[in-house]
């Protein structure tokens, strides 16, 4: 393996560790993965909720997405369906790509098995969806380290086999009256 993969490698299970700690953080705060919610890309916030009661808040950035059926990351800015305001800017993966010796990451859509920083293509068929979550964990504990968020929020549509990802920025309760 290259030095520079291994260097880069290195890098992103520091920031895996790093966003670990936060969510595990943030698990213990509001116990985010019991509850049901709602993200706004007009409200610009994902509502948590559980048992139909607000449990939190949070603003958000969405990071992108992987699509298991062809193995490509799209991010955020490049996706029509995406509001730009609600997404990680253009000219910060630019410096990511920058910062870590990855042109992929300047590109608005690529194949992650085409980095091997991200992907080792000696996994075996059956561990393909925990190499998916591997890759999308470690785009994601990256976008998260460097924007100094509270942590992520994943979401999937298994239909398209898709995994997402946001990066929350701002987490609150809910103002309860009296």
């Amino acid at each position: 393996m290259h030095q520079t993969t291994v260097h880069v490698r290195n890098v992103f299970t520091e920031y895996q560790q790093w966003l670990r700690d936060r969510q595990h953080a943030l698990e213990g705060v509001y116990r985010l993965s019991q509850c049901d919610w709602a993200l706004s890309q007009d409200d610009g916030v994902v509502t948590y909720r559980r048992d139909e009661v607000i449990t939190a808040i949070a603003t958000f950035s969405m990071i992108g997405s992987y699509c298991a059926d062809n193995g490509t990351w799209l991010w955020a800015w490049a996706n029509p369906a995406i509001d730009r305001a609600h997404s990680i800017p253009q000219a910060q993966c630019a410096a990511w790509a920058s910062d870590t010796g990855l042109r992929e990451f300047a590109q608005p859509v690529f194949r992650v098995t085409e980095c091997p920083e991200l992907w080792s293509d000696a996994v075996p068929q059956w561990e393909l969806a925990q190499a998916s979550r591997t890759t999308v964990d470690r785009i994601a504990s990256m976008a998260a380290y460097s924007v100094g968020a509270l942590g992520v929020h994943y979401y999937t549509n298994p239909h398209l086999h898709v995994i997402g990802c946001a990066v929350l920025r701002h987490i609150y309760l809910p103002v309860r009256s009296c």
